[in-house]
């Protein structure tokens, strides 16, 4: 029969198939237990931080940033932050504040949503709802500070630009970054960056911010 295993003969199971045990008494000569290979079940080890910048670094490079806006453009009647979502959200209601203390008047605050505009569209799940594209202003006229936590490629910066342009028609886009990791592969660069820096594509960038506590702030590299 094609189902009998010789006894001599080793066989593992997938690791979709649960244990099997077959006694080897009487009548049941040819068969043998089988085992079930786990070792692609096991927990697969943590991600080793190789660089951790905290706190009071990030809140230095964001001050940096809002020297430089302000430099780039003294007159913020026509200013509006917009965070590209998700990263870019929290570090554009941060940078929008910062704006708001630095200028003595408030800076107005939005959001875009990329998802319909990536080029990897199958690849990444939608975003929820509380990330849709929602602006306080018409853009028309205005000078958006397009706000992001990381660029790497430069794919989700052009994505948030088709975002933004399908609304209205700014007078100009300054592009803040929080962390520029390099490896561009699009003709894409910041007007204003925090940190700069040559990351092997090997690596992960994770940034985590916190508009209301700073003390949580970090930005960790780590092997993938």
């Amino acid at each position: 029969m094609d189902d009998i295993i010789p006894v001599n003969q080793e066989m593992v199971l997938p690791r979709h198939l649960p244990y099997v045990s077959y006694s080897e008494g009487k009548g049941n000569s040819h068969v043998k237990t089988i085992a079930r290979d786990d070792t692609a079940l096991q927990t697969p080890p943590p991600m080793e931080t190789q660089r951790r910048i905290g706190p009071d670094e990030i809140d230095t490079a964001i001050q940096s940033i809002v020297d430089q806006i302000v430099v780039l453009e003294p007159e913020p009647s026509k200013l509006i932050v917009v965070g590209v979502a998700n990263g870019g959200v929290p570090f554009g209601q941060i940078l929008a504040k910062r704006l708001s203390e630095r200028y003595g008047s408030e800076i107005p605050l939005g959001q875009v949503n990329i998802t319909f505009h990536r080029d990897d569209l199958g690849q990444n799940s939608v975003l929820p709802e509380k990330f849709r594209t929602s602006l306080p202003v018409e853009p028309d006229g205005h000078i958006v500070i397009l706000a992001d936590d990381v660029i790497f490629s430069g794919r989700s910066v052009r994505a948030a630009l088709a975002e933004l342009f399908d609304l209205g028609r700014p007078d100009s886009v300054r592009l803040a970054i929080l962390f520029d990791r390099g490896s561009r592969r699009l003709p894409i660069q910041p007007d204003v960056i925090g940190f700069q820096e040559n990351v092997d594509a090997s690596q992960r960038v994770k940034v985590l911010l916190d508009p209301t506590n700073a003390s949580r702030n970090e930005i960790s590299l780590s092997s993938k």
